[in-house]
């Protein structure tokens, strides 16, 4: 059971956080041994409705992640002790979700729970990347190095997301509007033209038809096609997420779309690069690198590359020789790492390879809108060429007729 409890510190540090025991006198036993003073501990089944936090819509993003790691690292940099720094966090963080995470895991470090350790209860929101990262820095004592990588880490993944955000904004604007001006044409313009056209006897060209037909189906049933929008979008993402035969596909045709493809690609070659390198730099085995990194590429066909060249490592070969086997790998990525696997610096060829393919990345979003306008342009100019002939055609047909 999961119990609330208002506490102070033998510093006289008033503290309220989240504990699991059987029941409340085990919880309260518990936190007595912590050096805490009780004042309240109640189950949340107790808690009255109106006093619970609500939850349901709160979620922790990577700009919250980027805060916590670089609060943490700073405060450890001050030579403040982890425990205490997390429970400092904990009075600063204002989302509930992660004020809850955090306390579970300040106290499972007061429990003599390793920081890597508690960190792995919470996988969800932290991947395995991380966690190897502090464990090794754990042996190493370098955690307030590595919480500035990781801190460092998830601001680079966070402002790239938001520069493609940003970038996509504008073609998903124009879409939209096009989508929603398409809509209003076909449920009020549509229907008067089409009285007028059979009031008149005209002979109906087939894209007219079609468009008549488009228009009756969605005044009609634009219930069944929003529906089937939703289904088809929630089918997609769970098949997507527990599928890999699926995913496989999916991700092999986005790494295969002209010109977006190559973009994706090295997306991807950016991201394994900078882990394979770090983990290396953190005296982590290349074995275990690659089983991480293969965990966190997000993309099914390099993971599975990753996976292989694991494999082909236990059997005796080398990184290189897997990676040329596959056409998703450039040329230039594999004579690299079999350079530094023959010079015995990988990770250093690996971080050049992450800053040669960030750059090229970071060029590309900041072009992303560039690079789209012209499928804007071919779509939508289609689109209306399309209905613009349908519409006027016969209204051509029926002003020769009266000729």
């Amino acid at each position: 059971m999961k119990f609330k409890y208002r506490a102070i510190t033998k510093d006289g540090i008033n503290q309220e956080g989240i504990i699991e025991a059987p029941n409340e006198n085990e919880a309260i036993k518990t936190l007595h041994l912590r050096d805490l003073t009780v004042i309240s501990c109640r189950s949340f089944e107790d808690i009255p409705l109106h006093q619970k936090e609500i939850t349901l819509f709160e979620r922790i993003t990577s700009k919250d992640l980027v805060i916590f790691f670089r609060e943490l690292a700073t405060l450890i940099e001050g030579k403040v002790v982890i425990t205490e720094a997390l429970k400092s966090l904990i009075k600063q963080t204002k989302k509930k979700k992660l004020r809850d995470v955090v306390s579970q895991i300040a106290q499972d470090l007061e429990g003599g729970l390793a920081f890597s350790k508690a960190l792995g209860k919470f996988k969800d929101l932290f991947p395995e990347f991380y966690i190897s990262l502090v464990r090794s820095a754990e042996i190493s004592g370098t955690l307030e190095r590595t919480l500035i990588y990781i801190a460092d880490y998830e601001e680079k993944k966070y402002e790239t997301i938001s520069k493609i955000k940003g970038a996509l904004q504008y073609p998903i604007f124009v879409i939209g509007m096009t989508v929603v001006v398409g809509i209003v044409v076909m449920i009020s313009v549509i229907p008067q033209l089409t009285s007028i056209l059979l009031e008149a006897g005209a002979e109906l060209p087939l894209a007219t038809k079609i468009l008549i037909w488009a228009s009756n189906f969605l005044r009609r049933f634009w219930w069944l096609l929003v529906l089937g929008v939703i289904v088809f979008i929630a089918g997609f993402i769970y098949l997507y997420k527990n599928n890999i035969d699926f995913k496989r596909i999916i991700d092999k045709f986005l790494l295969k779309i002209p010109m977006f493809g190559e973009i994706i690609k090295e997306f991807y070659l950016e991201r394994i690069s900078d882990n394979l390198s770090t983990l290396l730099k953190g005296g982590i085995t290349i074995l275990k690198s690659l089983e991480v990194s293969a965990d966190v590429t997000g993309n099914q066909i390099f993971k599975e590359i990753l996976i292989e060249s694991q494999e082909q490592i236990k059997a005796g070969k080398s990184i290189s020789s897997v990676l040329q086997l596959h056409p998703e790998i450039p040329p230039m990525f594999v004579e690299l790492v079999r350079v530094g696997e023959t010079s015995g610096s990988l990770d250093e060829v690996l971080a050049k390879i992450s800053k040669f393919y960030g750059k090229e990345v970071e060029n590309v979003v900041q072009n992303i809108t560039k690079l789209i306008e012209p499928f804007l342009v071919v779509i939508i100019g289609g689109g209306v060429a399309v209905m613009i002939m349908a519409v006027l055609l016969p209204i051509y047909n029926l002003a020769q007729a009266i000729k």
